[in-house]
């Protein structure tokens, strides 16, 4: 028995319908990868301002006479890495850089810019 030819290939609705749900998958896939990417970024930078806040204080612990910050300059990372308050470099993946304001409070330049303002 012959097989009728409506059976052997897809029809043109079909293939376009496989079409927009591909396109349609490709378009979601990629709006929750950038929502992602940008969490994971902030989240991380967070995480690097936390361990620097950590290491700031341990050494105000036990250097009081010695500055490792002013106010809205960069903090000196490389002096808590060469004295061992740090083990990795931190840094911001968006490009921001870490910095004191007047609370003593650990801000990136990227991130969280409105800590820059806070005053007493």
């Amino acid at each position: 028995m012959a097989v009728p030819q409506r059976y052997i290939s897809y029809t043109w609705y079909e293939i376009l319908a496989v079409i927009l749900f591909f396109v349609a998958f490709v378009y979601i896939a990629s709006i929750q990868f950038f929502a992602i990417e940008a969490n994971v970024s902030y989240i991380s930078c967070r995480s690097a301002r936390s361990t620097l806040a950590t290491a700031i204080s341990e050494y105000k612990a036990d250097c009081p006479q010695e500055v490792i910050g002013h106010v809205k300059k960069e903090v000196n990372i490389k002096k808590l890495l060469s004295s061992k308050y740090l083990r990795l470099y931190p840094k911001c993946w968006n490009g921001g850089s870490f910095r004191l304001n007047v609370k003593d409070e650990i801000y990136c330049t990227y991130h969280t810019p409105e800590l820059e303002d806070v005053s007493n």
